[in-house]
């Protein structure tokens, strides 16, 4: 029955395999450049390529860049993108990402993607549908639905942005955050299966009391075939008028409260105070804080601050620095895994993390870099000067980031393991 389960289809080794009618449904998506919205596109274009037929009810692209909301409609608009059919929802996105302003933000995607799940359902049945986290507030239309119409229900969590939220103080009153920590709770033990990006977070899984058998392990992905160490300095250099013998410290990405700043920018000042020349801090990237940084900045010839770079010269630009930044505060350790680790790694460059030593992401990175308290801006100082001068410990460990890269499960492998899970639960619910 077509209708109750996922359809054959013909391999062309004339081998009939099951194609499952998949609905996600999730606030970030292509084309945005980084986070949540880069991953689940990609997820969902390997979906369809494997041949499945995949719906996604999204919004218009905004982070970590407003701007790029120009050129999409303000209403309810469908499109096809590799191979899958989108329907982008109205949503609010504000100037200031106040408290009050980012709880609206998320309740609009939650109150106008609801009739575009509605309806995309209406035009057929689903086998999967699922909800991405963040966020978590549109994951019981995903639950409802899935309830309604007989399909499986999935959540994947690339944040615990509750708690996180919680911690970084986003939330203050308790009752509320008791109230929201409820509804999590209540809310995932209900979905049939459940997945994460890290073994940490899978552990926060098990201990709200979702069955084991229901969770399984999802990480993010890098192409090393994409991002790789150059045979040669990286032309960018030269284009952006560094010399070649001055160390360039790397960031590229978000900029907003989960990095902690602050502390970068004091550092950033301790070596700029030193009698000896500063390495050169290149920060790339958009977000709600960069105008604050760039304030707090100001005067220091020692930063330089770029735009997000292009797809097709990213590893170019990976390429530029001797060291890459990760900057992360210790609240959120273990309750995020920063996805532009993995691209780090592959790029063959070593890493200074502001994380704790038994942190997840400072086991992932081992010998590959160094890590340093956060909220210590003297040591973070430190830490820069001493792999600024010496050369042959940067290349040891940009080798060692090579070979973890390399490690990692790749983009295939990942997917191949998504659709074996989605097709067993699938299957267990055929008559």
């Amino acid at each position: 029955n077509h209708t109750l389960c996922p359809i054959a289809r013909r391999h062309p080794n004339h081998v009939m395999m099951l194609v499952m009618r998949i609905v996600i449904v999730g606030l970030n998506f292509a084309p945005e450049k980084i986070g949540v919205g880069k991953y689940t596109g990609q997820m969902s274009a390997a979906l369809a390529g494997l041949g499945h037929r995949v719906a996604v009810v999204t919004t218009r692209p905004y982070y970590p860049e407003p701007d790029a909301m120009a050129g999409f409609k303000i209403w309810w608009q469908s499109e096809t993108w590799m191979g899958c059919h989108i329907v982008r929802c109205p949503i609010y996105v504000p100037r200031t990402w106040r408290g009050w302003q980012r709880a609206i933000h998320l309740l609009s995607f939650a109150i106008t993607s609801a009739p575009a799940l509605a309806f995309r359902l209406l035009r057929g049945k689903a086998d999967v549908i699922a909800a991405i986290a963040p966020t978590i507030i549109s994951a019981p239309w995903a639950l409802l639905l899935a309830k309604i119409t007989g399909a499986k229900s999935w959540v994947h969590i690339q944040d615990f942005e509750i708690e996180a939220a919680t911690k970084l103080g986003l939330i203050k009153q308790s009752k509320a955050i008791s109230i929201a920590r409820k509804f999590e709770r209540w809310l995932l033990n209900r979905f049939d299966l459940v997945s994460t990006i890290s073994r940490p977070m899978m552990k926060a899984l098990y201990d709200q009391g979702i069955e084991e058998s229901r969770v399984f392990l999802l990480p993010n992905w890098t192409d090393t075939t994409e991002i790789f160490p150059l045979p040669r300095p990286s032309a960018m250099r030269k284009e952006l008028g560094i010399p070649a013998d001055r160390c360039v410290v790397l960031y590229s990405g978000n900029l907003g409260a989960k990095q902690g700043w602050d502390d970068v920018i004091a550092a950033a000042r301790l070596l700029a105070a030193r009698p000896t020349p500063s390495p050169l801090l290149v920060i790339a990237g958009a977000g709600s804080g960069r105008e604050q940084i760039e304030r707090d900045a100001k005067g220091l010839n020692n930063v330089k601050f770029l735009p997000l770079q292009p797809e097709d010269r990213f590893n170019e630009f990976l390429n530029a620095g001797d060291i890459h930044l990760l900057p992360q505060l210790t609240e959120v350790n273990d309750l995020v895994m920063p996805s532009k680790l993995g691209a780090i790694l592959a790029s063959g460059k070593p890493v200074i993390a502001t994380v704790s030593p038994q942190s997840q992401i400072a086991a992932l990175i081992g010998q590959a870099g160094v890590t340093v308290p956060a909220h210590d801006p003297s040591s973070l100082a430190s830490a820069i000067s001493e792999l600024a001068a010496d050369p042959a410990r940067c290349i040891r460990m940009g080798i060692a980031a090579r070979t973890t890269a390399l490690h990692l499960p790749t983009p295939r492998a990942i997917f191949a393991d998504l659709e074996s899970r989605l097709l067993k639960t699938t299957d267990q619910r055929r008559d």
